[in-house]
């Protein structure tokens, strides 16, 4: 709906007219030549005060308000898609609703993806605790390392002994670093699976009206 605004200037001029009213008297000389009575002389027109009303002129804004009809055009029109195929199990807005940049407009479903996140996460927790376990035993063996470098030193426990226990300290780091590598592994399954899930979202990629909506909750796309 546009609207077109008029604008009026009205003006308003008095005018004062004064009237000026001329008297005349008679001849004498005339008179008495021709001998005949004229009767008294005229005096001056005398009508009265000639009234005069005075306004200021102003000027002033006058506002009308015309309705019409008319078609919007927008400057820019977005088909919102989803990215990925499924079954559309929302749809949170309607035609004529406003939305925003990022808000969630619909969803797909995502059984399978949430399968798939809880199995990464479950793979997560087992290598996080396998993690620390070789790291408790690296911190163990380390410390036998330690108790039994004395003895050595004593000649109270033999050298072949006390390097077997050092084999087995770089045995259990190698141990803690394959775990620390799961870990990242299964940190990024993760990572994958929630942003598969953010993808079967559906937001608005800029903030706007809804023109058109083609499908209804349930729908394949």
């Amino acid at each position: 709906m546009k609207y077109r605004r008029f604008t009026y200037l009205t003006l308003i001029v008095m005018v004062a007219v004064a009237t000026v009213v001329a008297g005349c008297s008679g001849d004498d000389d005339s008179s008495e030549s021709s001998g005949q009575s004229q009767g008294p002389p005229r005096g001056p027109r005398d009508d009265g005060p000639v009234g005069v009303r005075v306004a200021i002129s102003t000027s002033g804004r006058m506002e009308r308000t015309v309705p019409f009809t008319a078609e919007l055009l927008a400057d820019t029109m977005v088909d919102v898609a989803p990215l990925e195929s499924g079954r559309l199990t929302s749809l949170e807005v309607d035609e004529g609703d406003r939305v925003e940049a990022g808000q969630l407009i619909a969803t797909l479903d995502d059984d399978v993806q949430d399968r798939v996140r809880a199995e990464s996460r479950s793979r997560l927790d087992t290598s996080e605790a396998r993690l620390e376990q070789a790291r408790a035993e690296l911190r163990a063996q380390e410390n036998e390392v330690e108790r039994r470098r004395s003895l050595v030193d004593r000649g109270a426990f033999p050298e072949a002994d006390f390097a077997q226990l050092r084999d087995r300290v770089e045995v259990l780091e190698q141990a803690v670093a394959l775990a620390e590598a799961q870990v990242d592994e299964a940190e990024s399954a993760v990572r994958s699976g929630r942003v598969s899930v953010e993808r079967r979202e559906i937001r608005a990629p800029i903030s706007g009206l809804v023109v058109e909506r083609h499908l209804s909750a349930g729908a394949g796309v």
